[in-house]
């Protein structure tokens, strides 16, 4: 068993203060947001958490 998580996360579930403790820990391998546009969905890769648009 590996300790892996795959976190799921919204807009509104996504803070600042959130996105600065993953950042400042440094323990996120992978970002990738979901980018929905006429209707479609496709997947684009982030090389960090920071490049992230969050609320507040």
């Amino acid at each position: 068993m590996t300790n892996h998580w795959i976190l799921l996360l919204t807009d509104t579930e996504l803070t600042k203060i959130e996105q600065n403790a993953f950042d400042h820990y440094g323990r996120v391998g992978k970002v990738y947001e979901l980018v929905n546009e006429e209707g479609r969905t496709r997947i684009e890769e982030k090389s960090n958490i920071m490049e992230l648009k969050v609320r507040g």
